[in-house]
């Protein structure tokens, strides 16, 4: 099984009845609490982003027992044993040890694209691999970051619990450490997920507090207040390009569903066929509304996997149906019926968890990124053979590391990946 695989810290500790619970913890950032005798699984404590839990111990604090873990994320967190619920969580100061690609995307016209890493934001080019531009700013680890506003603006979010609005060309020289703007108080802990509506008309953000939030970006003249009517605060950062924003206003909440850690999200669709599918920690993804008047209205749930769901992904496949495809820290990618939540098809391919997932714009192949340094391409033809037995069509393994990221160009003819090694690689897909 995976934690099995992957645990990198245990400890057994004593309670009067003697060493009956053993607490473990894993590369997927979790560390879970087990039974002795029954080897049951008590108790799951979520919240390490992007790489395992390096050490944990277990001690008293004012009359009750607490969990501390460590993790490769830079964070110390303090968990009450009796419930998992998180009471203190404290960030090492300096640079992480190692840079890691945490996420990347690719313009339209595939001659350039913006990866994030455990630092900062980074421009390339694609036919030269020359970087052009650092974006700096973010004191966390860059989670996602998404391109809107005609490809000349994109956004980033961090466990720092900021999400930030850059401009493509910065200040115009190499490093940029002047966002559009910043937006903070948006959620209670670290922003893991983002997702563009429009063309950044509206955003969404999905927080390990287990609750996703749409969010209104309207543009303001500089110098307005704070947003109102339900908004939250800003501190904003101006150049003289893009006039100055209010604090997003709060649209809608997708909550008191997850049980756990909102960690990948994908919006699509227009008017009353627009939705939002969350993937979460607790082993499940959920299908809401974003109809007018419908914002946060839950739809389905698709429960099927044994570990966290890292990555989702809703695609147009052959007949025109509309598919959701999940990757998941149990090693699989499903394909799943949007329209009763069905499972069609499951992908058991990878040694490893699987990170991310990409459809080609045909909605005929499916690429898959795991953390068995791999990435894997996939047939979604019903009727095509060649996925049998759990093989892929093609194994791609250029990595020293596991797999964060994996995304296509438009035309489909190359593939970008991401990776823990720090580093990401275009190769040819055809």
């Amino acid at each position: 099984s995976t934690q099995s695989r992957s645990s990198a810290a245990s400890d057994v500790y004593k309670r009067q009845r003697k060493s009956k619970y053993l607490v473990t913890g894993a590369e997927d950032g979790c560390a879970r609490l087990w039974n002795l005798k029954g080897g049951w699984l008590l108790r799951r404590f979520e919240g390490h982003y992007g790489s395992g839990i390096t050490s944990l111990c277990v001690t008293e604090i004012d009359g009750a027992e607490k969990l501390i873990t460590s993790g490769g994320d830079q964070t110390t967190r303090v968990w009450s044993l009796e419930d998992a619920r998180l009471f203190a969580t404290k960030r090492e100061k300096g640079e992480p040890k190692t840079m890691s690609v945490t996420a990347l995307c690719v313009f339209e016209r595939g001659d350039r694209m913006l990866i994030a890493t455990t630092k900062n934001a980074q421009l390339w080019r694609m036919d030269t691999g020359k970087r052009e531009r650092t974006f700096e700013g973010h004191t966390g680890t860059l989670t996602s970051l998404v391109l809107m506003r005609k490809e000349k603006q994109f956004v980033t979010t961090s466990t720092d619990q900021t999400v930030r609005v850059w401009s493509v060309n910065g200040n115009g020289g190499e490093r940029c450490s002047q966002p559009l703007q910043v937006f903070t108080d948006m959620h209670d802990d670290e922003i893991n997920a983002l997702c563009v509506l429009g063309d950044g008309e509206m955003l969404v953000t999905g927080s390990g507090d287990a609750t996703a939030c749409l969010w209104k970006l309207d543009n303001y003249k500089s110098g307005g207040g704070g947003g109102g009517g339900g908004g939250r605060k800003a501190v904003q950062f101006v150049d003289e390009v893009v006039p100055t924003a209010k604090a997003p206003l709060k649209l809608a909440d997708f909550h008191h569903y997850h049980q756990s850690g909102v960690t990948s999200l994908c919006a699509t669709g227009e008017g009353d066929e627009a939705i939002l599918v969350t993937g979460s920690r607790d082993c499940t993804a959920r299908l809401w509304s974003l109809a007018s008047g419908h914002e946060g209205e839950h739809l389905l749930e698709f429960v099927g996997h044994k570990a966290s769901v890292a990555a989702v992904c809703v695609a147009v496949v052959g007949g025109g149906h509309r598919r959701l495809v999940t990757g998941s820290w149990d090693c699989t990618a499903r394909v799943w019926s949007l329209e009763d939540g069905g499972l069609l098809r499951t992908f058991s391919g990878h040694s490893g968890p699987v990170t991310s997932v990409v459809v080609t714009a045909d909605g005929e192949l499916l690429l898959t990124a795991s953390r068995d340094h791999s990435t894997c391409l996939w047939s979604l033809n019903d009727n095509d053979t060649g996925n049998a037995d759990g093989k892929p069509l093609r194994r791609f393994e250029c990595h020293s590391d596991g797999l964060t990221s994996v995304s296509v160009t438009r035309d489909g003819t190359r593939l970008v990946t991401g990776s823990h090694d720090g580093k990401a690689r275009v190769m040819f897909l055809v």
